[in-house]
């Protein structure tokens, strides 16, 4: 599907048109559920938050803008609905491990669950900081590629370059921030 059909359902579907909205659902479906198996191993919880997004969709049709990007706002619903089952569960398990355990299994789960978050900070913050040396280019390719899922010739599109050049940046860039990470 092109541009020009997509946005052509999606002003249908912002018009009431459901079949419309199917039709995108159907050409979005597989993409989506790639990108949400990236944020989440769970397959249940990607396709009920992929249902649920578009559920959202179609209860907020009277406010969404006839210029409003339909892949950029799905993912981005996607993600947030993900995100936030994860953090739901998260609460759940913890409030069940509050009840099921004994005091010193308290203490010592809040200890190893302390040092994990303490290490995955300084993963982070390592991650950041070889992040932050690159390239606002460089930080777009990547953007594009591994945020979005975007192939080389959409990013060749994106950002006014050859398929080749994308491709060079894109291994030019992962290189730089192997050695980034190695050398902290």
């Amino acid at each position: 599907m092109n541009d020009s059909e997509e946005k052509e359902y999606w002003h249908a579907f912002i018009e009431g048109d459901l079949d419309a909205l199917a039709i995108l659902f159907l050409q979005y479906a597989k993409g989506l559920i790639s990108y949400g198996m990236k944020i989440c191993p769970d397959e249940e919880i990607v396709n009920d938050s992929i249902q649920e997004v578009f559920i959202q969709l179609i209860q907020k049709r009277h406010k969404l803008k006839q210029k409003d990007q339909m892949r950029g706002l799905v993912y981005r619903l996607l993600r947030n609905k993900v995100i936030d089952e994860i953090k739901r569960i998260n609460r759940s398990k913890r409030i069940d491990n509050l009840i099921f355990n004994s005091s010193s299994s308290i203490e010592m789960d809040a200890e190893y669950h302390l040092i994990g978050f303490e290490e995955e900070n300084k993963k982070n913050a390592k991650l950041n900081s070889a992040l932050e040396k690159l390239s606002v280019h460089q930080k777009e390719a990547m953007f594009l590629k591994y945020t979005n899922d975007f192939s080389y010739e959409q990013i060749s599109e994106v950002m006014g370059i050859s398929i080749a050049s994308s491709r060079t940046l894109i291994y030019r860039t992962l290189k730089q921030l192997k050695s980034l990470l190695s050398d902290n």
